[in-house]
């Protein structure tokens, strides 16, 4: 399980803080957080993350990323 938090105008566009997802490597962390923002009506496109700051467990992440 990790924590994202989303800021700027990503978390605006998703229209949340932070969210859980159960993901066990890092790759599967925008299909996990775009199927979650699917149930809730919400989707942002793969590319979007290059322009935002997410951060991983307390971290600031940008491109890859272990857990």
């Amino acid at each position: 399980m990790i924590k994202l938090k989303l800021y700027g105008l990503f978390r605006l566009d998703c229209g949340i803080k932070e969210i859980e997802l159960d993901v066990q490597r890092p790759e599967d962390i925008f299909p996990a957080l775009n199927a979650r923002l699917a149930q809730m009506g919400k989707t942002v496109e793969e590319k979007k993350l290059e322009n935002f700051i997410v951060t991983v467990n307390g971290q600031v992440v940008k491109g890859k990323v272990r857990f």
